[in-house]
């Protein structure tokens, strides 16, 4: 029997569902984004400030108006001999007036000593049940709705009476009809919204547009990056007329493209010089091949052949050994194995090593190095640089002169100098001679066993070991060679 398997999609909630990422807004949309809100928000600030001081006028002037009609009645209700006519002229005003006003007046117990006409229909006395005004001074009015919808402003304060020997207290309840003010508002209010609309679309225009101006500096450095490439590395910024924090991107990016043109360019000259290099031992060994093969040698020819491509091949395994060392010291990765070595034990056996070879050459080879120098460094690398200046000054040193190898104590560095009293160096080439394939005497061939490599391994070597090198040289009167390291010696 036999089942068929299924394979089930991957469900949102599975693990083997994955959503795509969000894209993040651009920077003109957040800029436009926190424009708007914050310029809207200080709109909606400003005009709500105003509507709330609108109705607070509204309110605190229909206030003073009940007030008056209070202070007014107190006056009246007080007098010794109350004038009735006047106070119910003043209770009972024209009912046909655009702004009506009601007055009760009620006794301690609650009954309704005088009221204005209808006022029970539209206002009755349960409304001014919130409470009651202490004083004159202490004005406390509400708006509420009547029985018609129409919008009431109400006061209630407690009068209390003591000209007529007994205190008596009453209660005047007044109503102001506010229907007015309220339509005021209510057009005031859609107004405001018309208002606010208006800006918010004005806010999102004038945002958009000051961030897309704000931004065309920007927009422009992109499109000039965009069209730079590896044959025009050649093409700068024009950091003129660029806002100040954007000068200074610029000021970078253009030294970004120096820099990278400098390594293209010195790319360019490298692989020049390779093709060079390598085009003359490889055109020799096969001319030589051709020519022992153009006729029947004897085997001491073929020999003599043989030997030359194997001559050839050396120097041409010597020239990628070195090549492949001066890749890797510039690789991120590289690492050097440090020691801790006695700096006067090492010149002497590099001394020992070089010495036949200085014999053989009549150069007299001496080392001098302060007791003690103690430093922490890659031990094969520091001997293959000081034999690279060592060899170099025998081959540029006539007979009967000499070459001493010094190592000093600098406090936190050491520096060991190849000092020579040879040919010299002319000052036009001191800058160059660590380029790869640099040679004073153009004459002299990869054949004599030059390269053109020596010095640019002892600069990797000192820039390996966080140091530097320096030359000093003066013609017909020798050069000196100083690698500077530090010496970071390990303490128990």
């Amino acid at each position: 029997m036999f089942y068929a398997e299924r394979t089930l999609a991957p469900t949102p909630a599975s693990p083997g569902f994955r959503s795509s990422p969000r894209t993040p807004w651009s920077l003109a949309a957040r800029l436009t984004g926190w424009y708007v809100v914050s310029a809207f928000a200080l709109v909606l600030i400003v005009t709500g400030g105003l509507y709330w001081a609108l109705v607070n006028s509204l309110a605190q002037a229909e206030d003073e108006i009940l007030l008056n009609k209070v202070h007014v009645l107190s006056n009246l209700l007080a007098a010794q001999q109350p004038n009735e006519a006047v106070i119910s002229q003043e209770i009972g005003e024209d009912t046909n007036a655009p702004r009506r006003t009601y007055v009760r007046v009620l006794s301690a117990a609650g009954n309704v000593l005088r009221e204005s006409p209808g006022m029970s229909a539209e206002v009755p006395p349960e409304a001014f049940a919130s409470g009651l005004n202490p004083s004159m001074t202490d004005i406390r009015a509400t708006t509420v709705q009547a029985a018609n919808g129409r919008a009431l402003r109400i006061l209630s304060m407690r009068l209390r009476d003591t000209g007529a020997g007994a205190a008596r207290e009453t209660v005047v309840q007044v109503a102001a009809d506010v229907t007015s003010d309220q339509m005021l508002l209510a057009r005031y209010r859609t107004d405001l919204a018309f208002a606010l609309t208006v800006a918010l679309l004005v806010c999102g225009g004038a945002g958009y547009q000051i961030v897309h101006s704000g931004l065309r500096p920007v927009r422009l450095i992109a499109q000039a990056a965009e069209d730079i490439g590896a044959s025009t590395l050649d093409t700068r910024l024009k950091v003129s007329g660029l806002p100040s924090e954007l000068r200074s991107l610029a000021a970078t990016f253009n030294a970004m493209l120096q820099r990278l043109d400098e390594a293209f360019s010195r790319l360019r000259q490298f692989s020049d010089d390779i093709a060079h290099e390598l085009r003359t031992p490889i055109n020799r060994v096969l001319i030589a091949n051709e020519v022992a093969l153009g006729q029947t040698r004897s085997p001491d020819e073929y020999r003599d052949v043989l030997a030359s491509n194997v001559d050839a091949c050396g120097r041409l395994s010597q020239m990628v050994q070195s090549l492949l060392f001066l890749a890797r010291s510039e690789g991120p990765q590289s690492r050097i194995e440090r020691e801790v070595i006695d700096v006067a034990h090492e010149l002497s056996a590099i001394r020992e090593f070089y010495e036949p070879l200085a014999n053989e050459a009549g150069v007299e080879l001496a080392d001098q190095c302060q007791a003690g120098l103690m430093a922490q460094v890659d031990r094969s690398l520091l001997r293959r640089a000081i034999g690279n200046l060592i060899a170099n000054s025998i081959a540029h040193t006539p007979r009967g002169h000499s070459i001493r190898i010094l190592g000093k104590d600098h406090g936190t560095s050491m520096s060991v100098e190849v000092v020579d009293t040879g040919q010299g160096i002319a000052a036009e080439h001191l800058p160059h001679v660590f380029d790869r394939f640099y040679r004073v005497d153009q004459n002299r061939s990869t054949t004599e066993g030059h390269l053109g490599l020596g010095l640019s391994i002892v600069k990797s070597i000192a820039t390996l070991h966080g140091g530097s090198v320096e030359i000093e040289s003066v013609v017909g009167r020798g050069t000196t060679v100083r690698i500077r390291l530090p010496k970071t010696v390990q303490r128990a």
